[in-house]
């Protein structure tokens, strides 16, 4: 049986009236691990080309913009040792850690600007 055919019958099965009644029984909750809370929203800009390039690696890792932007900045977070005290103040290691991430997305834009203008040049003929 191809693809159309299990499509077909899958179609015919939910076409009898008798299908279309929820399974007895009480309705199952299903278990989806919990979310982490976000705490605010930042709005960013990137250029349309390190957007792309952005959207490409998510689509590669099989998650979202905004998820592939946090897991980027988590990483970085995940490097930087926690912060000292010197004289009651902490260290800005964590403005340190997104200066490091804004590099990465400037160079990713870079890169995607680079490799655009390659594609756009003409073809020199020899």
């Amino acid at each position: 049986m191809n693809d159309a055919e299990r499509d077909a019958a899958r179609f015919a099965h939910y076409d009898e009236a008798a299908n279309l009644e929820p399974a007895p029984g009480p309705a199952r909750k299903l278990k989806r691990p919990p979310r982490p809370s976000l705490s605010e929203y930042v709005p960013i800009r990137l250029s349309p080309e390190a957007l792309a390039a952005v959207k490409h690696h998510a689509d590669q890792d099989g998650i979202t913009v905004s998820a592939w932007i946090r897991r980027a900045v988590d990483r970085e977070l995940g490097r930087t040792p926690k912060p000292r005290r010197r004289s009651g103040q902490a260290q800005p290691l964590i403005t340190e850690s997104i200066e490091r991430v804004i590099a990465q997305l400037i160079e990713i834009q870079r890169a995607a600007g680079a490799t655009a203008k390659r594609h756009l040049r003409p073809k020199q003929r020899a």
